[in-house]
């Protein structure tokens, strides 16, 4: 069993255990190393105590010498020291490599329109890193980002807290969602107001539904909810039906066609600007991460 108790030792102190072998002094050793000769005394010995045996015998006027232990352990201790910077020069070349994982998090609203572009761009361009994502709401997305699960969040602007970094990738565009065939569908920017008594089916994700409240607010109008939903997917899909319209922030301008999921987006003139699309991190990048952020910025900005 390991004795929890026993007092741990440093890297500093088997550096400073081989400069001490080496120099034979503590004031060489201490020199060598660019500290005081009081430190590396101070050093050495919490070092044989946390060893619980004695490295060096201690000779006034005469330096120091190693003990029999002490020339056992010094192959070792170096061995200990290269194997350490190699430790780190294999972290260092996995931080600059474009390979391995890297996780990213995503605000589920946008999930469906933006990670397929993201994803299969990023893809082909660095094949050799392999991406995954969570994709939840504004504080599961948060929490992704400030426990290090995901080095970087795609959602809207509002939603992250000012102490972070982001970059906009996106300006939506409001659109109303048509049933084909609706009296409303065309390419034609349609207004708020000629919404009359059309049932409303509402996305019930925050900014979105602040978004909805704040252009019925502006436009002076109160259309009759019929239904809620969190998840946009569900909405498109009962709008299909003809059960409802909605109004949604698109990435872009659409053209008025009825898109694969049978609803036709129609442009809207007095929805006011949604909050834009942007990138986040909580943190230092790794390349892996500052390669996605640029695609981002490159591909959506």
């Amino acid at each position: 069993m390991v004795d929890l108790t026993t007092p741990e030792f440093s890297l500093r102190q088997l550096r400073y255990f081989v400069a001490a072998a080496v120099a034979g002094s503590t004031l060489g050793a201490a020199s060598a190393m660019y500290v005081s000769q009081s430190t590396m005394s101070a050093s050495l010995s919490e070092f044989e105590k946390a060893l619980g045996t004695q490295l060096f015998v201690r000779r006034r006027g005469r330096g120091i010498e190693l003990t029999e232990t002490g020339r056992q352990l010094l192959p070792r201790a170096r061995q200990l020291l290269s194997d350490a910077d190699e430790f780190r020069s294999a972290a260092s070349s996995l931080q600059e490599e474009l390979r391995g994982p890297l996780t990213i998090a995503c605000f589920t609203v946008i999930a469906a329109s933006i990670l397929p572009r993201v994803l299969a761009g990023f893809g082909a361009r660095h094949p050799d890193v392999r991406v995954d994502f969570v994709d939840g709401d504004r504080e599961e997305v948060l929490d992704a980002l400030e426990t290090g699960r995901a080095e970087v969040a795609l959602t809207f602007q509002r939603l992250v807290p000012a102490t972070l970094p982001c970059a906009v990738l996106a300006q939506p565009v409001p659109h109303l969602l048509v049933p084909p065939g609706h009296r409303l569908a065309g390419t034609r920017p349609v207004s708020l107001r000629e919404l009359g008594d059309e049932t409303f089916i509402l996305v019930e994700a925050d900014p979105a539904t602040d978004f909805v409240s704040e252009a019925f607010r502006a436009s002076g109008i109160d259309p009759p909810i019929r239904f809620r939903s969190r998840s946009l997917t569900t909405v498109r899909a009962l709008v299909a039906r003809g059960l409802g319209v909605t109004l949604v922030a698109q990435g872009s301008r659409l053209d008025g066609r009825v898109a694969p999921d049978g609803v036709v987006a129609v442009p809207v003139s007095d929805a006011g600007n949604p909050d834009p699309i942007v990138i986040a991190s909580a943190g230092s990048l790794t390349r892996r991460g500052s390669a996605f952020w640029d695609f981002c910025v490159e591909e959506l900005g």
